[in-house]
């Protein structure tokens, strides 16, 4: 009986082991996946950041030459809103 025992202990010992040893390679095959993955998406990203960034420069270059000659220029920005707001009334 003894015999049976410590059969039956060294064999769930032993299945222990694999599935543990298992679960450890599925653990380092999922980590790389992970992170192939996530440089992938990264090198993407950094891609369209690339080609968005000069797009979003351009336009948005008008509008800090607005707002820089309004603070070169507050009377002369104030003056060409007001008339610009005369204009559109008249329009209307």
């Amino acid at each position: 009986m003894a015999d049976a025992i410590e059969r039956a202990d060294e064999s769930l010992s032993n299945f222990v082991d694999r599935a543990a040893d298992s679960a450890d390679r599925a653990v380092e095959a999922t980590r790389r996946v992970t992170d192939n993955v996530l440089d992938s998406v990264s090198a993407r990203v950094e891609n369209v950041r690339s080609t968005v960034s000069p797009a979003v420069d351009r336009m948005t270059s008008p509008y800090d030459d607005v707002i820089e000659f309004t603070q070169r220029e507050p009377l002369k920005a104030l003056a060409a809103a007001a008339l610009i707001g005369l204009l559109i009334g008249r329009l209307l």
